[in-house]
Parts: C-alpha cells; structure tokens; sequence
C-alpha cells in the first residue's frame, strides 16, 4: 500500500526516493481522509438533530463550519460511491479527484446521494 518513512530529513535522499517519500505521504493523506469520512458518516448516521454533525465536526477538528460541511459532503460521496471510498483509502485518488468524479457521476444522472447544494458547498 504505502510506507511510512521519517520526512524531516529529506537531504541525504535521491531525487527516486524523495518522489517515493512525497507519494506515500500523499496515500497516508488520502487514508486518512477516507478514514475521517467514515466516522463522520457514522456520525451523521446517529444525528438526530438535522445538521448537528456539522458542529460537532467543526469543534472537534478546530475547523470552520465551511470546512466541516465540505468534509460532510465528502463523506456522503465516498458512502455513496464504493468503489470512490475503496480508491481513497487506497491512495489512488484525493478528495478533489473524488469530488469531481462524484459530480461527473451526478451529471450523467447517476444518484449520488447528495443534493445540487450539498455538491455546491
């Protein structure tokens, strides 16, 4: 999948492995937003209060509202779309990558799950 290397010294690296380095860190980053939107779609699963989950993102991850409702929308596409989800936690793809090709989706009329608003945000 990805490995785990120490990045604060890069400088006794050749330029193969500084790439290597920089890939895996960008996979790690991607699992780590697959994983984020998971519990959130968790989280969202359990609201009872309407857009409560928004807030409690917010606070928790010391993010502005906007950021907590495009971590939202995210999680809603990747649990939309498994096979988006299963690429993200792999590495293969990005949040921006998944964004676009869950709206490509939506545009050709496949049901995302996510409203013209939700998508907009």
């Amino acid at each position: 999948m990805f490995a785990l290397h120490d990045a604060d010294d890069a400088s006794g690296l050749d330029d193969a492995q500084v790439l290597d380095r920089l890939a895996d860190s960008q996979a790690l980053l991607n699992w780590a937003q697959a994983r984020q939107a998971a519990l959130i779609t968790e989280l969202h699963l359990r609201d009872r209060n309407g857009n409560h989950v928004v807030d409690l993102v917010a606070v928790e991850l010391a993010v502005s509202t906007r950021s907590a409702h495009q971590r939202l929308n995210l999680a809603a596409a990747l649990a939309s779309t498994p096979a988006l989800a299963d690429a993200m936690k792999t590495g293969r793809v990005d949040a921006t990558k998944v964004r676009e090709i869950h709206d490509a989706l939506s545009d050709l009329g496949h049901d995302t799950g996510l409203s013209d608003d939700e998508r907009q945000s």
